[in-house]
């Protein structure tokens, strides 16, 4: 299948954040918290297309509100009653949600929350922090994937491109951060106060090792933007699968504006950026001013999607929220005892249902201290725990999905075992 590939696709894949050495393994189908792979191969799923499916693959709930929307229509070229009351569901979960709009996918809707972001400020400057991944737009492609010999110094980052074909310009407008280091965030909004309008952060440093915020790190962050007059917006793409209210109300700290997708809707394709209503008033075009930042997508709010949304958000209650998040306890409780017992350099950080394993002593407190784990060593790990059962992100990244047990943790720690066995004498 690989071999087809490459001869349609540019290396091979067209997605390049699930591509292999050697190759890739394709899954044909999946049901609960296992995938079934082309060659025959099954793996319990800790992947879960990277936490979206919150309630693992096929959930008969979401299946049902699917199939009977699909004998409605796909999509229909007009509102319909279930975007009203998917927004009405969101909007009473969502401590900032004032107003929202909806998007199809997260780089969407960081895109949009930006441009808001520039229009209320007048100003064009992005800030960010170091290994923060906010998706493909140009303005957040920038320092999310840095090598250590281009990193710069440790308050003020350097500005790297992650991709070819970004305009100078564009980096030259955002401003890099250290993540969990206020000095450098005052530091960074101070020196550039007159061109930053918009700080753009994951509350959870996610793709950068899955780094939780240490004490008080996010109301300082909260403070200086005030200060700076500069709007704080919050990329829970990720991080709603934390509480009802996502990581906001998790830690009690409340963005201006904020981006969510993963968690809504079991694999299907929508996002949200919402925030105070004085904000989101610039989306508005029966305004007496009309709409200055203009906002649209011929699958936004697609009803397969919001039939999705709503069945899942229907199941995502407080009974197992505790559940994924009593199970990401375990997880992470029990791989560090597991290190710690065999004395291996490795480590675990994560929080509520998330999960990242790394090759390091000590648990990294931002992506410079996770880039410098031993990555060699952390893609063979990957590829024993896929060959032996258990699919994590290549990153170590696993995170819980409704179906799972304490008999799934249970298989996760033995097999970490015996792969950490194999790898280490």
């Amino acid at each position: 299948m690989f071999d087809r590939a490459r001869k349609v696709f540019p290396g091979g894949v067209t997605r390049a954040s699930i591509a292999m050495d050697p190759h890739p393994l394709y899954a044909v189908s999946g049901d609960g918290c296992r995938l079934q792979f082309l060659d025959g191969h099954a793996a319990i799923d800790f992947h879960n297309n990277f936490t979206s499916l919150v309630l693992g693959h096929r959930h008969p709930s979401v299946m049902k509100a699917v199939q009977e929307q699909l004998e409605r229509g796909v999509v229909l070229g007009s509102p319909t009653p279930g975007e009203v009351e998917l927004a009405e569901e969101l909007m009473s979960r969502m401590p900032s949600a004032e107003r929202l709009i909806f998007a199809t996918t997260g780089s969407e809707a960081v895109m949009v929350g930006l441009r808001v972001a520039r229009t209320i400020t007048g100003r064009e400057g992005v800030a960010k922090f170091e290994g923060g991944y906010h998706g493909g737009y140009d303005h957040a492609k920038v320092s999310g994937m840095v090598d250590p010999e281009r990193w710069g110094n440790s308050l003020e980052p350097a500005g790297v491109p992650d991709t070819a074909g970004l305009p100078e310009d564009t980096t030259r407008q955002v401003h890099i951060m250290g993540f969990n280091n206020l000095a450098s965030v005052e530091q960074v909004l101070d020196r550039h106060r007159r061109q930053i309008g918009v700080l753009v952060m994951e509350p959870v440093l996610g793709v950068g090792g899955l780094i939780p915020p240490e004490p008080r790190f996010l109301d300082g962050v909260r403070a200086l933007c005030d200060q700076h007059g500069v709007l704080l917006l919050f990329d829970e793409v990720i991080t709603m699968r934390l509480g009802k209210g996502g990581a906001q109300e998790y830690y009690g700290v409340i963005p201006d504006l904020f981006v969510g997708s993963k968690v809504l809707a079991s694999g299907f394709p929508i996002s949200i950026l919402a925030g105070r209503a004085d904000l989101m008033e610039v989306l508005d075009r029966t305004t007496p001013r009309g709409r200055p930042v203009y906002h649209s997508g011929t699958y936004n709010a697609n009803p397969l999607s919001v039939a999705a949304s709503l069945a899942t958000l229907s199941e995502f209650n407080d009974s197992l929220i505790a559940h994924l998040n009593y199970l990401g306890d375990l997880a992470r409780r029990r791989l560090l005892d597991l290190f710690t017992d065999r004395a291996v350099p490795m480590t675990v950080t994560g929080v509520g249902s998330l999960f990242n394993v790394h090759f390091a002593s000590d648990p990294p407190k931002d992506y410079r201290g996770a880039r410098l784990a031993d990555q060699s060593r952390l893609r063979e790990f990957h590829r024993r725990m896929l060959a032996s059962g258990v699919y994590l992100a290549s990153r170590g990244l696993g995170c819980i999905s409704a179906p799972m047990t304490e008999a799934e943790i249970d298989v996760l720690v033995a097999t970490t075992e015996d792969v950490i066995d194999d790898m280490v004498p």
